[in-house]
């Protein structure tokens, strides 16, 4: 029969490890990890303590190996996996935000609506009429042409939108 490797823990690392246990905000997983090990420093056997956490005797086994071979930082990390390799690279992530975020290119002016396919914050925020000019004949004659007081009162933004492209 073979015998868990003992953990003895220091002052130090036990009370880290009592500090992510009772952590609010921490992943389950790790919650349960750092359950394993303290359980196994109290002399607890894998068969003992994966009555009492609901794992399996091979994940018990696992994390008690790599707290000792990694300490607390290997509780955390988790294995790579297998699987396809992404087709984004970091490189072309990077290139992606850079040109989407960060960039100052001049976007088209969009118009408001429910069905808009843009982010909502361009919607919240319309630019006034002097920032782009003054009302043009058209966005006039646009406004005019529509027909009820409903309609004319929520497209107020989006002839606003209209006269500045």
């Amino acid at each position: 029969m073979r015998v868990a490797e003992k953990i003895q823990l220091d002052a130090p690392t036990d009370h880290q490890l009592r500090v992510l246990f009772k952590r609010r905000r921490i992943e389950a997983r790790l919650q349960q990890r750092v359950r394993v090990i303290l359980l196994a420093a109290k002399g607890w056997q894998n068969k003992e303590i994966v009555a009492e956490i609901d794992l399996d005797r091979r994940q018990v086994a696992l994390w008690r190996k790599r707290f000792l071979d990694g300490g607390i930082d290997a509780l955390s990390q988790n294995a790579p996996r297998s699987g396809r390799t992404p087709t984004i690279t970091a490189e072309v992530e990077s290139r992606i935000l850079e040109v989407t975020v960060h960039s100052t290119a001049k976007l088209p002016r969009p118009r408001t609506g429910a069905r808009a396919p843009w982010p909502s914050i361009w919607a919240s925020a319309p630019l006034p009429l002097a920032a782009c000019g003054a009302a043009t004949a058209s966005s006039r004659t646009w406004r005019a042409a529509s027909s009820s007081r409903a309609t004319r009162a929520s497209r107020t933004s989006c002839w606003t939108w209209s006269a500045c492209t």
